[in-house]
């Protein structure tokens, strides 16, 4: 097996999201000739012995070397892609990346990792905003997850017990801030590419 960082911990890619917004699967969104799925999971494969793509159609991608794991709780948005990442690793341990991050970076991520400590949740924070689909998450809150799903009806409204901001309140969490000034140098591995225009913002933010 080839010698990570992070042999502790297993890597959740959330593959998922129905990209309205963007109105093209990010996951597929190509940047200097490489997708973005691919890039994440290339990085994350040099920090951690495992690596799920978690969410509906995960399997799709192909990404060899990549475990797949469907959503048990369907339409949930990225609580139900982290709530099958979690079944399925059977690790305490789990960092959880979006296809939102294109420009995330092994150190970054090194930085979050290292600095775990046991805390239900470890998300990133930057600007004032909390980036909770860049972190840490503890095995051991899938039994809230089962409670915010409990009774839930899988329609296209969304449920305001089904946020990733509820999960956090309801079990604890801690943030890990890039603001400070040795970290500073880091936010713009944070950025979201969510709408057509952050194409361009993207490439602005690169050069």
């Amino acid at each position: 097996m080839t010698k990570v960082l992070f042999p502790n911990i297993t890597c959740l890619i959330l593959t998922g999201g129905k990209s309205r917004r963007m109105g093209t699967d990010k996951a597929l969104i190509e940047i200097n000739g490489e997708t973005v799925l691919r890039r994440i999971y290339k990085i994350a494969s040099g920090l951690f012995p495992r690596i799920i793509l978690c969410g509906n159609g995960a399997g799709k991608y192909n990404i060899t070397g990549a475990e797949t794991a469907e959503d048990i709780r369907p339409e949930g948005g990225p609580l139900s892609g982290i709530h099958a990442g979690l079944s399925k690793s059977g690790t305490e341990i789990n960092f959880v990346l979006s296809c939102d991050l294109p420009l995330i970076t092994e150190e970054a991520i090194s930085a979050i990792a290292g600095r775990y400590n046991n805390q239900s949740i470890l998300a990133a924070a930057s600007g004032g905003d909390i980036h909770y689909l860049c972190g840490i998450y503890n095995r051991r809150i899938l039994p809230v997850m089962d409670e915010l799903f409990f009774g839930y009806t899988p329609s296209e409204k969304k449920n305001p017990n089904l946020s990733l901001k509820t999960l956090a309140d309801r079990t604890g969490y801690a943030i890990f801030n890039f603001d400070s000034p040795e970290l500073a140098r880091l936010r713009k591995t944070l950025f979201n590419l969510n709408l057509p225009e952050d194409l361009k913002k993207l490439h602005d933010i690169k050069d």
